[in-house]
């Protein structure tokens, strides 16, 4: 009986040892865990430290190349805009810039002759074939070129032989006051006959051109004379004041239009020239209408009291270019020849000169 007694005590003291080593092992392994837990949780935090410092360090470069193009890029514009502002003051000076210029003719594209900037609404002929971009005659660039074939004029019936070219352009918006400014060469070989059309400016709508007088409309387009006498061809709605006629560098054509400044310059082949025209539309019903001619920045015409339209809904909103032989008469090229324009500009105020 003792014997069994000290087995039971023998084998209940085992169940307790093994179940204490079990337990304990258990806490143990437990308690081993959760050290490896946190040992693994710390090299997490260091491994995600390490990144975000290298991170850092690369987001800091990044951020110091960013703040370098941007400074870079500033002092391009900021070096544009004053290599700009002194471009301006200096042709100011020789009169040229006084306020602003609204428009300025963008670089010429020999696919897309005028593109969109020009805002062109209507071409009547020239397109692709009379009118076309080449090479600076005298110069570097493209500019603008229009071809006058022999016999060629503005009457002709037949569109492909009239020469020169026609179309409308609107790339800003309706005015009171306008000027507009090109450069023109004539080739050394240009023969000025007796005359022909250039570009200008056009106010409304309808037809004030070839000898009809459309009250809802004027224009100004440049013309170049015999001899090469230039003037600014005006057709207006109204009556002008009596004794304009009699005036001196004017000259009356009626049903036609009016040439003002007819002989107060002059064109030379082979040569560029700045031509400019200031238009100032009068009050309806009143003659306090205002057009000057400059040539080079210099003004060789000015009239103070003209009438260009009767209604105030009429106003300067279009590029007229216009060019080719002749007029209400037949003036024909005599040969092949070519007029070349560029740097077209519109300001909102009148040149210096």
């Amino acid at each position: 009986m003792e014997i069994g007694l000290l087995s039971r005590v023998a084998i209940t003291t085992f169940l307790i040892i093994y179940l204490y080593d079990t337990v304990l092992g258990q806490g143990q392994q437990k308690q081993a865990r959760k050290e490896l837990k946190k040992q693994r949780v710390l090299e997490l935090n260091g491994i995600v430290d390490n990144v975000f410092e290298t991170y850092s360090e690369n987001m800091h470069r990044e951020v110091d190349r960013t703040i370098a193009r941007l400074k870079n890029n500033m002092m391009k514009d900021l070096k544009g805009a004053v290599e700009g502002i002194c471009a301006n003051w200096t042709t100011a000076k020789i009169g040229v810039v006084d306020d602003k210029v609204l428009w300025r003719q963008p670089a010429w594209d020999q696919q897309d002759i005028l593109g969109s900037d020009w805002d062109t609404v209507r071409w009547s002929w020239g397109k692709g074939s009379t009118i076309e971009v080449t090479s600076n005659p005298v110069g570097s660039g493209q500019v603008l070129r229009a071809f006058y074939p022999q016999d060629s004029y503005i009457g002709n019936p037949d569109k492909s032989k009239r020469g020169g070219g026609s179309f409308r352009s609107k790339p800003i918006g309706p005015g009171t006051s306008r000027t507009l400014s090109y450069d023109i060469y004539f080739a050394p070989n240009f023969d000025f006959v007796r005359g022909g059309k250039l570009p200008g400016l056009w106010g409304g709508y309808g037809k004030c051109n070839g000898g009809v007088v459309d009250h809802r409309c004027f224009s100004t387009r440049f013309m170049w004379r015999g001899g090469g006498s230039g003037d600014v061809y005006l057709y207006s709605p109204t009556s002008q004041k009596p004794d304009i006629c009699s005036r001196p560098n004017i000259h009356c054509n009626p049903p036609y239009g009016i040439g003002l400044g007819r002989g107060a310059f002059r064109f030379q082949t082979g040569r560029w020239y700045k031509l400019q025209q200031f238009i100032e539309l009068n009050t309806p019903g009143r003659f306090d209408g205002i057009a000057k001619i400059f040539l080079d920045g210099k003004k060789v015409f000015q009239i103070n009291d003209l009438s260009f339209r009767n209604n105030s809904n009429v106003l300067i909103d279009t590029l007229w270019f216009d060019t080719a032989f002749g007029g209400q008469y037949i003036a024909r090229s005599t040969r092949d020849t070519y007029a070349y324009f560029n740097n077209f500009e519109l300001w909102d105020h009148s040149p210096i000169g």
